[in-house]
């Protein structure tokens, strides 16, 4: 069995990417096996792509 660690401040800042994806992209979401509406799909359009650059971004 393999021991628990505690996590770090960068699982922290890499659970917050992957919740930020799951926001921007449902289909990610779901196929991660999470919680959510399943007739919701990614934003295309260029605002869409917009809110992804900027949470690139930030």
């Amino acid at each position: 069995m393999t021991e628990k660690r505690t996590p770090t401040a960068v699982d922290r800042i890499a659970e917050q990417w992957v919740d930020t994806l799951c926001e921007l992209d449902p289909d990610f979401r779901i196929w991660l096996g999470r919680d959510g509406d399943v007739t919701e799909y990614a934003d295309y359009s260029p605002n869409g792509h917009e809110a992804y650059d900027k949470a690139v971004r930030s």
